[in-house]
C-alpha cells in the first residue's frame, strides 16, 4: 500500500496574504471509497453533482465572503428543500435567469454543509493535511539563481511527507492539479532539481516517488478536498510566525479540524537535538540562502541545490580567466 498527497494551491494570484502549496495524503486503498464519498456528499447538500450543470467544487466560489453572508440571512432550510433551490439555482443560471434571494441562501448554505462534513470525512479515510505555507510578498532572486535554487519551503513538504511515509513504512505518489502547463512545468522542474541535485531529495526519492502523476481538479474529488485545504489555511488558519490578518467568517470548526488534519514527528538532528516537524508548516523566507548566491561567480550546480562560487565576479580579472582556462560569468 502506498500514500498518495494529492496537491494544489492558493493564493498564488497576487493579494498581502499567504501562498500555500499543499493538499492532502490519502492510503492508496481508501481513495476509492472517500471519492464516493465526497460524490455522495456533495449530490446530498446540493441535490445534484455540480459537474452535470458544467460546475465544479471550486474553493474560491464557496467561500466567498458575500455567500457566507447571505447563508446566515435565514435559518438553515430543510434538506429536501435546500436540494430542490439548489437544482432549480442550476437551471436559473444555465438559462441566464437571476436567482431569487432564497435560492442564493440555499445555495450557500449547502456550501457551508458540505464543508461541514467534508473536513471529518478526510480525517475518517485517515487523510493527512500537508501545506507549506509562505508570505505572498516573498521576494524572488534573479532568475539564474531561481532556476537553480531549492526553495526551503519545499524542501521542508517533502521533508514532512518523508518522514510520515518512513514512520508507517510505506511509499508515497504525488498527485497535482494540472492548471496552467507553463506553472506546471516550473514547479515540475523544482521536483526535479530537489530530487536529483539535493542531498535530502536524493534520500527521499527512495520512499517519493520522484515524478508526480498529473489530473484534472474537476476529474478527482481528493484533488477538489485539496483546494478547499489549501484556501482555508491560505486565508484563515494561523500558527506561530503567520501575522498577516485572516478571515474572520471562517467557522472555528474548520480551523481546529485542519489542526486535526496535522501530521507531527521528532527527529533527532546531526547536533544531537531532537526536533519536531510538522506537515503544515510556515516558512517566512523561502530564498534564504539564494541572496547571498547573488552576485557570485557561476561555476557548476551545488549538489544541495544552489550555486557554488567563492567570491565575486569583480575578484576575478581577464588575466585570470586566461590562467585559469575558466570562463566566469556574472548572475544577471
Amino acid at each position: 500500500m502506498s500514500y498518495l498527497l494529492f496537491m494544489d494551491e492558493s493564493g498564488h494570484h497576487g493579494g498581502d496574504g499567504y501562498e500555500v502549496r499543499g493538499g492532502i495524503a490519502l492510503p492508496a486503498k481508501r481513495v476509492w471509497q472517500f471519492t464516493r464519498r465526497m460524490r455522495g456528499l456533495e449530490g446530498r447538500c446540493f441535490g445534484d453533482l455540480l459537474s452535470n450543470h458544467g460546475k465544479e467544487l471550486k474553493a474560491t466560489k464557496l467561500f466567498e465572503r458575500k455567500r457566507l453572508r447571505i447563508a446566515s440571512l435565514t435559518p438553515n432550510i430543510g434538506e429536501e428543500e435546500r436540494q430542490n433551490l439548489c437544482k432549480e439555482y442550476f437551471g436559473q443560471a444555465r438559462n441566464g435567469i437571476p436567482p431569487t434571494l432564497r435560492h442564493n441562501i440555499a445555495y450557500a448554505q449547502a456550501g457551508l454543509l458540505f464543508v461541514d462534513e467534508l473536513l471529518p470525512l478526510i480525517r475518517s479515510h485517515n487523510g493527512i493535511a500537508f501545506a507549506a505555507i509562505v508570505p505572498s510578498s516573498h521576494v524572488k532572486p534573479n532568475k539564474l539563481v531561481e532556476r537553480q535554487f531549492v526553495r526551503r519551503d519545499l524542501k521542508y513538504l517533502m521533508a514532512a511527507y518523508y518522514y510520515m511515509l518512513e514512520e508507517k513504512n510505506d511509499s508515497g505518489v504525488l498527485v497535482l492539479d494540472e492548471t496552467d502547463r507553463s506553472d506546471d512545468k516550473r514547479f515540475l522542474q523544482r521536483l526535479e532539481r530537489y530530487f536529483s541535485t539535493n542531498s535530502d531529495g536524493q534520500r527521499h526519492a527512495g520512499l517519493i516517488l520522484p515524478t508526480p502523476l498529473f489530473t484534472g481538479s474537476d476529474m478527482s474529488y481528493p484533488v477538489q478536498a485539496a483546494d478547499v485545504i489549501c484556501y482555508l489555511i491560505s486565508h484563515g488558519f494561523r500558527i506561530e510566525g503567520m501575522v498577516k490578518s485572516q478571515r474572520t467568517d471562517f467557522p472555528t470548526e474548520w480551523l481546529n479540524a485542519i489542526l486535526g488534519l496535522r501530521y507531527s514527528c521528532n527527529r533527532t538532528i546531526k547536533s544531537g537535538e531532537v526536533k519536531t516537524h510538522h506537515s503544515i508548516v510556515y516558512v517566512a523566507d523561502p530564498w534564504w540562502g539564494a541572496k547571498k548566491r547573488e552576485g557570485k561567480t557561476h561555476l557548476q550546480d551545488d549538489h544541495k541545490g544552489g550555486l557554488r562560487g567563492r567570491a565575486s565576479t569583480q575578484n576575478y580579472t581577464e588575466q585570470s580567466q586566461k590562467l585559469t582556462g575558466v570562463t566566469w560569468r556574472k548572475l544577471d
